[in-house]
């Protein structure tokens, strides 16, 4: 499954609503992440749906757009980016589950690229999901699947199959569902 704007989000967000400039402050997603942990699960009341450039699996509507909803006066910048953190893991999760409907078990998810390096997102998707997370040693997974393809061409390896075998790191982390949390996120995706 793919969800169209989860990462690209985090910057946007960042950049353009919190207004902090990450290459000047590079602290600042851990500063956001260690908000996001004093925030509660469902982020104090606020809905995320992650559709700033429309919406790919399972609706393809590229006219949707995104939506904060229940802010308030009340709210801090952590419970902001909690409630982004979760709509991604949400939208994660139901896709991923409307596919597991019509095919095989899905069991765990393979964390990669710049998101994978916030515990506290992985440990959000797999409490919401209700499946295990598995950080990879090699975040950066385009270069790697780009050396992958490279190695299958030049000959090194038979199959891109035999070259993901050969490449690909062990899990450096996994993150296990959490059957509280997970329960509650059932709730929030019932809505969601």
């Amino acid at each position: 499954t793919a969800i169209r704007t989860g990462t690209f989000l985090v910057n946007w967000m960042v950049e353009r609503l919190f207004n902090v400039n990450p290459a000047k402050n590079p602290g600042i997603f851990k500063a956001l992440e260690e908000e996001a942990k004093a925030s509660p699960i469902g982020a104090n009341g606020i809905a995320l749906v992650p559709y700033w450039s429309g919406c790919m699996t399972p609706y393809w509507d590229s006219a949707a757009r995104g939506v904060i909803a229940g802010l308030s006066g009340n709210h801090a910048r952590g419970d902001v980016y909690r409630a982004l953190l979760e709509g991604v893991a949400l939208e994660q999760t139901m896709m991923t589950n409307k596919v597991a409907d019509v095919t095989t078990p899905i069991t765990h998810f393979a964390a990669v690229g710049g998101g994978s390096r916030s515990d506290l997102w992985c440990q959000i998707l797999a409490d919401a999901s209700g499946r295990d997370v598995k950080r990879l040693e090699t975040a950066e997974a385009s270069a790697l699947g780009a050396a992958m393809a490279a190695s299958k061409g030049a000959g090194w390896h038979k199959t891109i199959a035999d070259a993901s075998r050969a490449m690909s790191g062990k899990p450096s982390k996994t993150f296990r569902p959490k059957a509280k949390n997970h329960s509650r996120y059932q709730e929030l995706l019932s809505i969601y």
